[in-house]
């Protein structure tokens, strides 16, 4: 067998993959992708990097998209070492702490940058010290990286290097520990006044399936005041128009039942009829085989009949919001101001704040409070163009 440096059956007689004690030989690198599903039972040997192996390995190269060393080299091995350590994290972490996959792929987005500027840099995460973190963060920052990005990035960062020392024992010590997360202000959450909601809401006109797509999602954001990834996620199953209620699945798969308004419920009705989603459905290409049990569908493109993305519904509404004269301007008119108006209006009715907490599916009623302040701001208003001595006093500046 070919025994030149990336040939099959290379006795491992060079460094460990890693450092010193702590890094990994070629028979502790096979388990790993054994346990990452990388590989099949029964398929790596002691010491020697067998032919699954060797594929494995030259299939990774190619996903990296990087300049390669040989199946041995340093580089190749580093890469490795990066992509396999991601992968246990991010998986740990929806195992152990029950974070919904759009976060772990946030985290992994996240993890990927900073391991590319590590790469960059000739560093690896086993050199890695606390200088090179600050420095990291730092360039973030010049680069105007907003303080609540810069913070979520480094919060990864963290739990990834914690997860290394405390969990992998893969390094023995964690730079991270000592750097501190920026604080991010804690502004009030921008809501629309009800008469731009109406105007939002009364923006899809026509008789195609979009149509009644793009009404029901208004209509639903607003009015049962969820999460874009909530909304997206809705399965046929999860909807009872005889009952007007929605089963959603919030943040760590938590369950709720909300109800639906009337306008949301006739807008849904609409487009889980035969008009809408049915309609649909028969876009869907030959090769779609599966059944597609989303209540949300794309209506055009290759997946044309398939469940929307979370950036097609942020498209839709960006759409809808184009024409509207909104304080906020365009760019900032996302499905969570929808959610956040839901929730301002009620307060501002009367509901008590208990019952918009369970409706919105916070966990801590903190969370729900912020509202609060936006209805303050609110009641001011109306109180200052309402009530007799506030005008008087207001005559009196």
């Amino acid at each position: 067998m070919p025994t030149e440096e990336g040939g099959l059956g290379e006795q491992m007689n060079r460094p460990p993959f890693g450092i010193g004690a702590q890094g990994f030989d070629v028979f502790e690198l096979q388990l790993e992708l054994l346990d990452l599903g990388f590989l099949h039972a029964g398929t790596y040997v002691d010491h020697v990097f067998d032919e699954v192996t060797e594929k494995a390995l030259n299939d990774f190269q190619a996903a990296a998209g990087a300049v390669v060393d040989g199946i041995h080299g340093p580089q190749t091995r580093g890469l490795l070492f990066h992509w396999v350590q991601r992968k246990g994290f991010l998986d740990w972490l929806v195992a152990n702490k029950g974070l919904v996959e759009l976060t772990k792929e946030a985290y992994g987005r996240d993890l990927e940058d900073f391991c590319v500027w590590l790469e960059a840099s000739g560093d690896w995460l086993w050199t890695v010290k606390e200088d090179h973190i600050s420095l990291y963060v730092g360039q973030l920052r010049d680069r105007h990286h907003p303080v609540a990005t810069v913070a979520r990035k480094l919060v990864a960062i963290r739990q990834f290097f914690s997860f290394l020392v405390n969990e992998k024992a893969t390094l023995p010590k964690d730079p991270s520990a000592q750097i501190a997360v920026p604080i991010v202000p804690d502004g009030n959450p921008k809501a629309l006044t009800e008469k731009q909601v109406e105007e939002l809401l009364a923006s899809p006109v026509g008789d195609k399936p979009a149509t009644y797509r793009d009404r029901a999602i208004l209509e639903v954001l607003y009015g049962c005041g969820l999460r874009v990834g909530e909304l997206v996620n809705l399965q046929v199953d999860d909807v009872d128009l005889d009952g007007q209620l929605l089963r959603v699945f919030g943040k760590g798969r938590r369950e709720r039942v909300v109800p639906l308004g009337s306008a949301a419920h006739q807008a849904l009705s609409q487009w889980m009829s035969g008009v809408g989603r049915h309609a649909a459905l028969s876009l869907r290409s030959s090769s779609q085989k599966e059944a597609e049990t989303a209540v949300f569908l794309s209506v055009g493109g290759p997946q044309r009949g398939t469940q929307l993305s979370r950036m097609g519904a942020w498209r839709i509404v960006r759409h809808h919001g184009d024409n509207l004269k909104c304080p906020l301007g365009k760019d900032q008119l996302t499905p969570h101001v929808l959610r956040h108006s839901c929730a301002t209006h009620m307060l501002i009715g009367g509901a008590d704040i208990r019952y918009v907490q369970a409706l919105l599916g916070h966990v801590s009623i903190n969370n729900t409070q912020r509202y609060l302040a936006v209805n303050e701001d609110q009641l001011r208003q109306i109180y200052q163009r309402a009530h007799p001595r506030a005008e008087v006093r207001l005559k009196d500046r």
